[in-house]
């Protein structure tokens, strides 16, 4: 299924336990031609994704940046390489999930 990117959620500047934090993707998965509605998108080339699914209590800052730190370990123990900025991918309603329900991947496209 392809990924439309929906918006640049983190800017250049930002900043997480010291570490600057370029840029990364929130996604949302459509299915063939979507209406954006004017929605800055792109269609990603297949690929391959590191990625672990959380909770929408475990999406909440700072619980988030733990997940991004358990796809960078499994990342370098596995001998993989990451080849862009990580991505948000939300699925379902997210507004209206619980927050024991599975609501997001954090996800690093890899070698």
């Amino acid at each position: 299924m392809p990924l439309a990117s929906v918006a640049t959620v983190v800017s250049a500047s930002s900043e997480a336990r010291g570490r600057l934090i370029e840029a990364y993707w929130c996604c949302v998965p459509v299915a063939g031609e979507a209406d954006l509605d004017g929605q800055a998108s792109r269609i990603e080339p297949a690929h391959r994704e590191a990625y672990t699914r959380i909770t929408v209590a475990q999406a909440e800052f700072p619980q988030i940046l733990s997940a991004y730190e358990a796809v960078e370990r499994w990342v370098q123990q596995n001998g993989k390489e990451v080849l862009g900025p990580p991505r948000e991918v939300y699925f379902g309603d997210f507004a209206h999930l619980a927050p024991n329900d599975e609501g997001c991947d954090i996800a690093f496209p890899i070698t």
